[in-house]
C-alpha cells in the first residue's frame, strides 16, 4: 500500500471511530473550544499549535485541517473580516468538518471558513 493510501485509510477510520493514539492533540484554549461540537473536539488527531500569531482580518490556510477544529478555532480568531480555508486529502475528514458548517455559521455569526480537498 502505498503511503497515501495509507494516510487517507487511517484517518477516515479515525473520522468514523476515535482513535486515542494516532497523534498528540494540542490542548487550545477553551474558550474556543466551547462551542465546537464534541464529535470534531474527539476526533481531532491534529499535531502543534498553529494559532500563535494569528491576528483578527488574517487569511489562513490550514493544510491537513481534518475534521475543522482548528479552522472553527482560527475562524473565531479572525473575525468576520478574516477567512479560513480547510484543505484535507480524506472525505470522511471533509465530511466530519462540513457536517456542522451550519451549526458553526449559527454559533458563531458569520461564515469565514470554506473546506476543499
Amino acid at each position: 500500500m502505498n503511503p497515501e493510501t495509507s494516510v487517507i485509510n487511517r484517518y477516515g477510520n479515525a473520522a468514523k471511530n476515535h482513535e486515542e493514539n494516532l497523534c498528540c492533540p494540542v490542548e487550545y484554549d477553551t474558550k474556543y473550544l466551547k462551542i465546537i461540537p464534541d464529535e470534531i473536539i474527539e476526533k481531532d488527531y491534529g499535531c502543534g499549535d498553529p494559532l500563535g500569531k494569528i491576528q483578527e482580518g488574517d487569511t489562513v490556510l490550514d493544510l491537513g485541517s481534518g475534521g475543522g477544529k482548528v479552522p472553527y478555532i482560527v475562524s473565531q480568531i479572525v473575525g468576520e473580516t478574516g477567512k479560513v480555508i480547510g484543505v484535507d486529502m480524506n472525505d470522511d475528514m471533509l465530511n466530519l468538518a462540513k457536517k456542522y458548517q451550519n451549526q458553526m455559521i449559527e454559533k458563531i455569526g458569520y461564515d469565514n471558513v470554506s473546506f476543499y480537498k
